[in-house]
């Protein structure tokens, strides 16, 4: 099995080799096999703790632990996530330009987020929505186009 991550990604996953080789080894194959269980269909919790967001701006950490409270088979909307951070006017916007830099795709689901006329939206910075589609239907929702 192969993961891959985004460039960003990487940077946030360095840890002391040395000093946490075992420990390390036991998150990575946790975290893999999570993905991987995830990917075959079945409910996965992921935990949030190890995952270095000290880099990341305070209004993108806000977005991501909201985005990361939504429950597996659900959908929020961008919209309904600016209206709780307290965002009117261009809120959705930005928690789009938020959630295009999530450097932990699936981890933290921003694919459950979606437009509020119940259209995807974009994915993953490039407006794709066809992956967007396809992690949403694992987990039996089914989008308009």
């Amino acid at each position: 099995m192969q993961i891959i991550l985004p460039r960003f990604s990487l940077k946030s996953l360095k840890l002391n080799q040395r000093k946490m080789q075992n420990k390390t080894n036991g998150m990575i194959n946790t975290l893999a096999s999570k993905i991987t269980n995830y990917l075959q269909g079945k409910t996965v919790r992921f935990k949030l703790n190890g995952l270095q967001l000290r880099k990341l701006g305070d209004f993108q950490k806000k977005v991501l632990m909201l985005t990361a409270k939504i429950p597996y088979g659900s959908v929020s909307s961008y919209g309904a996530i600016a209206k709780k951070l307290g965002i009117k006017r261009g809120g959705a916007q930005a928690v789009g330009q938020a959630l295009a830099k999530n450097p932990f795709p699936i981890i933290i689901p921003c694919h459950r987020v979606i437009k509020s006329d119940g259209t995807p939206g974009g994915f993953g910075g490039s407006g794709s929505t066809n992956l967007k589609k396809r992690l949403l239907a694992i987990e039996g929702i089914i989008l308009k186009s």
